[in-house]
């Protein structure tokens, strides 16, 4: 990969974001933009995107077609992206229904 990003999902920006550009803040404007531009140029490819503690996230956002994280876990946003999900077995139910996923992996 030439990039690995870490998200954690109990961070409410994170919740928060609806854009691309808002899902990758970083404090320094150049490197923000720079990030921001090579993932959307490239609809992901050759980025691994963990998203630490899906469990962590509010319900109506763990299900809901409106948030960001779910519609990159569904390969909507980024379709290239390649996606790490870290999640307690609480909250692997709502994560199987998003992806469609009928049996439980381990």
């Amino acid at each position: 990969f030439q990039l690995v990003i870490v998200h954690h999902l109990r961070d409410e920006r994170v919740q928060k974001a609806h854009t691309i550009s808002e899902l990758f803040y970083h404090p320094d404007p150049d490197i923000q933009q720079a990030v921001s531009k090579l993932i959307a140029t490239t609809l992901g490819e050759n980025v691994l995107m963990i998203l630490d503690g899906y469990d962590e996230l509010a319900s109506e956002l763990q299900v809901g077609n409106g948030s960001m994280i779910c519609r990159i876990i569904k390969g909507e946003e980024l379709p290239k992206l390649t996606v790490l999900v870290t999640s307690r077995p609480s909250a692997n139910r709502n994560l199987y229904q998003l992806c469609g996923i009928q049996e439980k992996c381990q």
